[in-house]
């Protein structure tokens, strides 16, 4: 459940892309994380209910960012174990 350079340009075009992803980082607390970063921006912790650290309504503007991910699948993955190292969140409580 990642957003990365290929994955939003599919969404968004080329014209487009950095700017999705900058406001996906911006939104998500993902700090300084280039376009250019393989594994792009691990989004199921950003997304999970759990996450206090982010409005739902700048959850609901990632996840749209993102292709329309479906909010209770992230929360799934993140109760899981999946996507939680390094989120937002987990960042804060450091």
């Amino acid at each position: 459940m990642n957003a990365n350079k290929d994955s939003l340009e599919k969404i968004h075009g080329k014209g487009n892309v950095t700017k999705a992803f900058d406001e996906i980082k911006s939104l998500g607390g993902f700090g300084d994380v280039p376009l250019s970063h393989a594994g792009g921006l691990d989004l199921a912790g950003v997304l999970a209910d759990s996450n206090t650290n982010i409005s739902s309504a700048d959850k609901d503007r990632i996840a749209e960012l993102a292709g329309g991910i479906d909010r209770n699948k992230a929360t799934e993955l993140a109760d899981k174990g999946v996507g939680t190292k390094g989120t937002a969140k987990t960042q804060k409580e450091k």
